[in-house]
């Protein structure tokens, strides 16, 4: 306060929080929080549901629960050269079951209940602010480019992989192309193999 802060902001760390199926340890975030109410400072929550350690600034490695990154590499993202992401469960798994039978929303779900539960004598006097960081480094992208390969060049597309094509063809199936039905046969080839020629490094593009 003597320097003119309020406050602080917070990652609460998916992989710290839960190492095992609905075993939560809240335990150094509630120490903290009472050193924070000491001090008459406020502190804006991030619930991170992804990982730390793969990103520039990143000098700490949480990795997702080790449940989770055991339930299989189909629940990431992956580019077309097979390469697997597992930094963030992919959006095209949120209604799959993780390894404990529980859906990736119904996890998501009873943590953030289990917060509000443990937390919520907090609020206002101290929580003034929850954000939930969802995606790759908590941001609503794919992770086009990973670590160490460099940064960052135009990126990979990560809808490669059974379930993000799975996805597509679901959603093919529900709509009609009037002037020539026969353009979805050539949309359900896709992603196209010639994609991953492309040239990524940003300082050789001709633009």
């Amino acid at each position: 306060q003597e320097r003119g802060f309020t406050g602080i902001t917070v990652d609460f760390w998916w992989g710290i929080i839960e190492p095992a199926p609905k075993e939560y340890n809240f335990h150094p975030f509630l120490q903290l929080i009472k050193q924070v109410k000491t001090k008459g400072l406020k502190l804006k929550v991030i619930l991170s549901f992804h990982a730390c350690g793969n990103t520039i600034g990143d000098q700490c490695n949480f990795p997702l629960p080790k449940w989770v990154l055991e339930s299989g590499n189909h629940f990431f993202y992956q580019d077309q050269n097979g390469k697997i992401n597992n930094e963030y469960i992919s959006i095209f798994a949120d209604d799959l079951e993780l390894k404990d039978g529980r859906t990736v929303l119904q996890v998501y779900e009873d943590l953030i209940a289990e917060f509000d539960k443990q937390f919520q004598v907090f609020y206002e006097e101290v929580i003034v602010n929850i954000e939930l960081g969802v995606g790759p480094a908590g941001q609503l992208h794919y992770p086009s480019y990973s670590y160490p390969n460099g940064f960052c060049g135009v990126g990979f597309f990560q809808w490669y992989g059974d379930l993000a094509t799975s996805k597509f063809h679901q959603f093919l199936d529900t709509i009609s192309i009037v002037d020539s039905p026969k353009r979805l046969n050539i949309f359900k080839q896709l992603p196209s193999p010639t994609l991953s020629n492309l040239n990524h490094k940003p300082n050789k593009e001709n633009f």
